[in-house]
């Protein structure tokens, strides 16, 4: 038996670039939508999005794909 579909995770890259408050906002499975939030706090820095030429933080929800076999 496997799960397979989307798990979507929202979190902010703030004015540093940094990933911060990650959390699945539509998950599949507890093991898979936990892995999906390490994998987002695993990023490296970012380049932040700009505001009248300031950085600023900005919030995204990204679709991962899953597929457990």
């Amino acid at each position: 038996m496997g799960v397979e579909g989307k798990i979507y995770v929202n979190f902010v890259v703030e004015s540093d670039g940094s990933v911060s408050n990650v959390k699945v906002v539509k998950g599949l499975d507890a093991l898979l939508d936990a892995e999906a939030v390490r994998a987002v706090q695993a990023l490296p820095n970012m380049i932040p999005a700009t505001f009248d030429g300031k950085p600023v933080r900005i919030q995204y929800t990204i679709p991962i794909n899953a597929n457990l076999k």
